[in-house]
């Protein structure tokens, strides 16, 4: 049984990280603590990684990406391009954007964030550093990669793939 006092560390250490406190679906004279936020290692820095009910959100010092059912929203866009892959049933929509700025506060850094439905996962090659997003099948989307001046958005090449494009932000549409 923890003592009083590695219980209110404890707590201190969930808040300071994000965490909030929420009934526990099951057991309604029981709390659990749930962490909405993980820092992800990219480059020299991290990214932020934030779950928001069925949506992910990617976030560093100058570009967004949030991932949502039928609908990818980019701040800090230059532009866009959507290629079919010769051999494949899938296309890929290439976002091109400036270098990722990374956040200079980060939280513990979690090599990969498994969040049931969605996997975020960081990687370092002798060519950089990268962001593997695996998604759920209600998404559309197959998977998602984040370089440091692109992402690939990975999709079937049956689905239809829209987009608009406002300043620096774009907004991908798939049916």
């Amino acid at each position: 049984m923890p003592t009083i006092k590695t219980r209110v560390v404890t707590i201190l250490y969930l808040l300071i990280q994000g965490a909030r406190l929420k009934q526990h679906p099951g057991n309604m004279y029981r709390e659990v603590w749930v962490l909405d936020k993980w820092s992800i290692p990219f480059k020299e820095g991290c990214l932020e990684v934030r779950r928001k009910g069925d949506s992910l959100e990617v976030r560093g010092g100058n570009f967004t990406i949030e991932l949502r059912p039928r609908v990818i929203s980019v701040d800090g866009s230059t532009g866009i391009s959507i290629e079919g892959i010769y051999g494949s049933r899938r296309k890929v929509i290439y976002i091109r954007y400036e270098g990722i700025k990374t956040l200079d506060h980060c939280n513990e850094k979690i090599e990969e964030v498994d969040l049931g439905d969605y996997i975020v996962k960081s990687t370092y090659l002798f060519t950089g550093s990268y962001i593997t997003i695996i998604t759920p099948g209600y998404l559309l989307v197959d998977y998602v990669v984040i370089t440091d001046d692109s992402a690939a958005v990975v999709v079937q090449g049956k689905r239809s793939t829209y987009f608009e494009e406002s300043g620096r932000r774009v907004t991908i549409y798939v049916v």
